[in-house]
């Protein structure tokens, strides 16, 4: 029986170069003690049998499915099954339309979190971004009494309106796209059963204009980038990130950061804020809360809805509020999706070799093969990645 107080728990389904990054960077850590859940989001997202779907069955057979599904993949089990994590569990899921967070959602309900005083969700295609992410964050949130911790790679902020009528932004506005309207409004219309709720819900502004901060490790791909920025006048020692597609100065943007080991963290209870993509770090303290609500209110539930998993991201960021807690981020995790310039997707194995070399520059190099991804050398320090990874992950093993 393991006796580690930490829970990373790994959400998988599809797409081997996503989660054999996420592994790479998981087997890189200085910190080991935790407990490593698999979380198979199995099937292809259909959910023929569910009574709650009907409607959408008629419409998405005249229309199509909802383009965020995508099917399992049985090659991401392969790999997984051929790695050597210590203390290793596997929970198989039913994949639906409510996605990674209802992936969440369905781990909180079972209970397993309290044996653990901190428990890290990601999914598949998350980055750790240093080789001491999770030391540092846990270290943060101890001396901090943090209870809340996301992912910054995405800090975004919606109105009221903009999600509520997100479809109605569409060129060709349909009947599924109305319905998934309609089911975004439902979704918060259960979490107002609770008047603490309600009360944070009324209080998310109505109408402003979206903005999006990455908070991730900044650097420029080579000397001549970082001239060009001089000469426009930026001062590369001083703390970047990007701000809706543009460079700015971190002190501009946050009111105060700090950093520990490396990594930086601030706090922001402005409600709005969320991290997209839904990359946490929760104290057991902070699940009991949740969990708790959840269970009172029936909340559960909305997980049997359709285009669930689209209000379910967003919530994320409301529930600091709705439960008394502080809302902080931090530049630790990156969920690798577009690029923050150009929006062009970079999901792909070579757009996460790019990332993974950048991050652990003179410590790992990585390339891609085909859909998969390989180690092609590794620095001495981190040699015992071995021990943790299948064979599947390398092209034959060669140190510095």
């Amino acid at each position: 029986m393991s006796n580690n107080k930490v829970a990373v728990v790994l959400c998988v389904h599809h797409k081997p170069w996503l989660v054999m990054s996420t592994l790479i960077t998981l087997a890189l850590q200085d910190f080991k003690e935790y407990d490593l859940y698999l979380l198979y989001q199995r099937g292809n997202g259909l959910c023929p049998e569910k009574k709650t779907y009907e409607k959408y069955f008629c419409l998405s057979a005249k229309y199509g499915s909802n383009a965020q599904l995508s099917p399992f993949d049985n090659r991401v089990e392969d790999i997984l099954h051929n790695i050597k994590f210590r203390d290793l569990f596997e929970i198989d899921l039913e994949n639906d339309q409510s996605l990674d967070s209802g992936a969440w959602y369905k781990f909180i309900r079972s209970g397993t979190w309290r044996k653990y005083e901190h428990s890290i969700f990601i999914q598949e295609g998350t980055l750790f971004t240093r080789d001491n992410v999770i030391s540092s964050a846990l270290g943060f949130l101890k001396t901090n009494n943090v209870h809340f911790l996301s992912a910054g790679h995405e800090k975004r902020k919606v109105s009221k309106k903009f999600l509520l009528h997100c479809n109605e932004r569409e060129n060709r506005f349909g009947e599924l796209d109305a319905f998934h309207d309609q089911k975004i409004k439902e979704v918060f219309t259960f979490f107002c059963r609770d008047t603490d709720f309600k009360n944070t819900y009324d209080s998310w502004r109505e109408d402003f204009s979206a903005a999006t901060q990455n908070h991730v490790p900044f650097y420029f791909d080579s000397l001549k980038d970082m001239f060009i920025w001089l000469g426009k006048g930026i001062k590369p020692w001083k703390k970047l990130i990007y701000v809706n597609g543009s460079i700015r100065y971190l002190s501009e943007i946050v009111e105060r950061y700090w950093s520990h080991k490396g990594a930086l963290f601030h706090k922001d209870n402005e409600l709005e804020w969320f991290g997209c993509s839904c990359q946490h770090i929760f104290s057991r303290d902070f699940l009991e809360r949740l969990h708790s609500k959840l269970e009172q209110n029936n909340l559960y539930e909305v997980l049997e809805e359709p285009f669930a998993g689209t209000p379910l991201e967003v919530a994320w960021g409301f529930f600091p509020d709705w439960l008394g807690f502080d809302k902080w981020f931090f530049d630790g995790i990156h969920r690798i999706r577009k690029n923050f310039v150009t929006y062009k997707r970079e999901d792909d194995p070579i757009g996460m070799c790019h990332y993974l070399n950048r991050y652990f520059r003179g410590k790992i190099h990585v390339t891609p093969d085909g859909d998969f991804i390989k180690i092609d050398w590794v620095g001495r320090k981190f040699a015992k990645v071995d021990e943790y990874l299948g064979e599947r992950f390398f092209k034959g093993k060669c140190y510095a």
